[in-house]
């Protein structure tokens, strides 16, 4: 009876930094950033246009690369992706009002993804924190402030509110990830988000890496079968959006391992602009 009075107890206090955690972030959402073009532009091109390619006769963002005479934004293709089918129903609704493409309409695009994609996402992360940190201290209180302080004392709040920015997603999926493999949960989930953080962010494999070693390290005293097993299974999540990351890399530059950030980096280099260049993944004649 106590363990499922303890339970039920942790599961009200989760519900409820879920909700706190949504509501404040739907309440200090702000309509635009200095990245959100990155994203609405190439949502824009890829629901109404159906190409990753930014149209050439509508303004855009400063962050493109030209390849085969087509531009593209200089991002990953998986936040894109995930925005689309919000924008195509907030672009029809917008339509019936008469409300044209606009400051005022993007603005209100970006207020509605914060509100209904990176408030529900930073709920789980903060529910994630506060499983994680009952490994560090029994005291609830603590784990509360701590909670509170990680997604709002930090520049998780910034990057949540301020327009659209990929990092706090990147950020909440590694720290699932993270939390997922604390406790031993399904390998193929920790692939699934693993998957997911890197066709978002391309430096994500930084900290896929990184996750990839403390997963082996929490395996290490299973079987070598044992291991072998649940790694294909976390090999299996990860490699769904790895392939789908790898083909559009693919279809845009020729080559898997070529993305069109790396390619932006050389075009900038050339012009000597190379401080408007963001991370890169290297390219594997690089490595060699």
């Amino acid at each position: 009876m106590a363990r499922k009075g303890i339970l039920k107890n942790m599961k009200s206090i989760s519900l409820k930094i879920f909700i706190s955690v949504c509501i404040l972030i739907v309440l200090h959402v702000a309509p635009d950033g200095p990245q959100s073009g990155r994203f609405t532009d190439t949502v824009r091109a890829l629901v109404d246009f159906g190409t990753f390619a930014l149209p050439k006769d509508v303004p855009h963002h400063v962050d493109v690369v030209q390849i085969k005479g087509q531009l593209y934004s200089v991002i990953a293709p998986g936040l894109p992706i995930i925005l689309a089918p919000l924008y195509w129903v907030y672009r029809n609704l917008t339509s019936i009002i008469g409300l044209p493409m606009n400051d005022v309409f993007w603005g209100g695009f970006n207020c509605l993804a914060n509100a209904t994609l990176t408030a529900p996402l930073l709920g789980v992360t903060a529910i994630a924190m506060l499983d994680t940190l009952r490994y560090l201290t029994n005291d609830t209180s603590k784990q509360i402030w701590l909670v509170f302080i990680s997604i709002f004392g930090s520049f998780v709040f910034f990057y949540s509110t301020y327009g659209i920015w990929v990092h706090v997603y990147t950020m909440a999926l590694v720290f699932i990830a993270f939390n997922l493999i604390l406790r031993k949960r399904n390998n193929f989930l920790i692939g699934l988000v693993l998957g997911i953080a890197q066709i978002i962010d391309y430096i994500a494999i930084l900290p896929i890496s990184f996750l990839i070693g403390f997963w082996i390290y929490t395996n290490r005293k299973a079987n070598l079968k044992n291991l072998i097993r649940t790694g294909l299974l976390v090999l299996l999540g990860y490699s769904i959006f790895l392939i789908g990351l790898l083909y559009y890399n693919y279809t845009i530059t020729d080559s898997p391992f070529q993305t069109p950030n790396s390619l932006f980096l050389q075009q900038a280099n050339q012009q000597q602009l190379s401080s408007r260049s963001m991370f890169m993944l290297p390219s594997i004649a690089s490595l060699w």
